[in-house]
């Protein structure tokens, strides 16, 4: 069986991109969060900036950004290109 990734977004180092390959789907607020932000499987995200002060590291996804807190980061994983 395909190995499954371990690194999530807040793993990631400002300027990189990864492709999302899976998001933790047992809360639903979360997942609607996800869906409504298009952080899903398949789509490329480029990390902005690391703000390890406030805790939040912000996304660049086609051509929005977006701010999320380094715990909702960890819960979704992804492979880098």
């Amino acid at each position: 069986p395909p190995t499954m990734s371990t690194i999530t977004l807040a793993d990631l180092g400002q300027g990189e991109r990864a492709t999302i390959e899976r998001v933790f789907e047992e809360d639903q607020e979360l997942l609607q969060f996800f869906d409504e932000h298009d952080l899903r499987p398949g789509v490329t995200v480029e990390i902005l900036r690391r703000q390890p002060v406030s805790g939040t590291i912000e996304l660049k996804i086609d051509s929005d950004s977006l701010v999320v807190g380094l715990p909702m980061a960890e819960l979704v994983w992804t492979v880098r290109p």
